[in-house]
């Protein structure tokens, strides 16, 4: 947390002090940027880690699987939004500035109590081995995998192939794709709510099969919509948002159980990584899907959802509450 503030308020700094229209680009221009670009991955990866060490398992799916769910529907509102503003109003100086004030909120966690560095957070060569080699890693790094192959990718605002499969469908100009994002986006907040609730409170691996098939069945609905029917096309996405977080949540909540104490940090952010990892050749697969014909990517992409529920049932988590030895 401490780094992530410094490197926001160097950023800020450069960004203030600078004239950035007219000094050199790589100088300063770009390391004021890559500066909280970087900032960024940093406040991620301690607000995971924090977040899950503070956390009991009874409450990973609303704390992890549903307020962050939540929080990634509420920014994303908020950056659909203000930017084209702030640009008219201040100009990128303006976009990046506050963009690195937000990011000061990091110092605030310097206050904050962490848990005590107990023999099952202590980092070795056992836990090293123990981590990589335990099988609800492997099972949980192969979800993350092939969730980026899921109908999400064609159906998500928040991370995927959404805008080409609205120009697709109805062929609206990018103002309108930004829109329909934006009502898409907040379709989805409640579901994160409610699947965070739902999942602590009747079980996460059943909550994750239930929002599983619902979400697929939402996907299938996507072969329904024909070309120019825009009030369907309306409502099937903002259905398969709400169901697209819902099932999100109790993804991060199988993934927070399947995260070891030790190597918190370290472990969450592989899970994370491989589903980025897992966008590169499901975007190159749902493009060329996506140029036969909508139907045929919704119902591939719809039965790819098969992959994640059959291997998330045999997730076992590490610990029914947060001490046991590694």
């Amino acid at each position: 947390f401490f780094v992530t503030g410094v490197l926001y308020l160097l950023g800020i700094v450069i960004m203030i002090v600078s004239d950035i229209y007219n000094a050199p680009v790589w100088t300063v221009l770009f390391p004021a940027v890559v500066s909280i670009i970087t900032a960024g991955a940093f406040y991620d990866m301690a607000a995971d880690s924090f977040t899950i060490d503070v956390t009991p398992p009874e409450y990973h799916a609303r704390v992890i699987g549903g307020a962050s769910t939540a929080g990634q529907s509420i920014g994303s509102a908020l950056a659909t939004i203000l930017p084209l503003w702030l640009l008219n109003v201040g100009g990128y100086r303006l976009v990046f500035t506050l963009a690195g004030v937000t990011g000061l909120t990091a110092f605030l966690f310097l206050t904050v109590k962490e848990p005590d560095v107990v023999k099952e957070r202590t980092l070795s060569r056992e836990a090293i081995a123990y981590t990589f080699t335990e099988k609800t890693v492997m099972l949980a790094v192969l979800i993350m995998f092939f969730r980026s192959f899921t109908v999400m990718k064609i159906t998500a605002p928040l991370g995927g192939m959404f805008s080409f499969t609205v120009r697709e469908v109805i062929g609206a100009d990018i103002s309108m794709v930004s829109t329909l994002g934006l009502v898409a986006t907040l379709a989805g907040l409640p579901g994160s709510m409610l699947g965070g609730s739902f999942s602590d409170k009747y079980g996460h691996k059943k909550a994750f099969t239930i929002a599983t098939i619902a979400f697929a069945g939402a996907g299938f609905l996507w072969t329904t919509i024909g070309q120019g029917a825009v009030t369907w096309f309306i409502i099937v996405a903002m259905a398969s948002a709400f169901l697209e977080r819902f099932w999100t949540g109790t993804v991060f909540a199988i993934m927070a159980d399947s995260t070891p104490l030790a190597m918190s940090s370290t472990v969450y952010q592989m899970y994370m990584s491989w589903s980025w990892i897992g966008n590169i050749p499901s975007s190159v697969l749902i493009g060329y899907l996506l140029d036969i014909n909508l139907t045929t990517t919704a119902l591939v992409t719809s039965s790819m959802m098969v992959l994640p529920l059959i291997l998330g049932n045999y997730i076992k988590p590490f610990e029914a509450g947060k001490a046991s030895n590694i």
